[in-house]
């Protein structure tokens, strides 16, 4: 999620600064979420996602489809079994 923030903020054409200031957290918090260094209120991301301009379902069902696509199955972890 972290990720597909800072590409909606870039998409988007604002600042750190300008979307802290609208949502009404710290340049820093944004920062911070944008690298995973903290954690991730569900209502400034929703409030983030719609500053940006972008769709919040469509978010959604992309940050689905980024977790499904990078989660290895523990199965083929294992070693093979002489």
């Amino acid at each position: 999620m972290a990720q597909l923030l800072r590409e909606l903020r870039l998409a988007a054409g604002l600042t750190q600064a300008q979307a802290a200031a609208a949502v009404g957290i710290t340049q820093a918090g944004i920062s911070e979420m944008e690298n995973g260094a903290r954690g991730l209120d569900l209502l400034v991301v929703r409030d983030l996602v719609n500053l940006y301009g972008a769709d919040w379902p469509a978010v959604i069902v992309e940050l689905d489809r980024r977790i499904a696509a990078g989660l290895t199955p523990a199965k083929a972890l294992m070693k093979p079994k002489p």
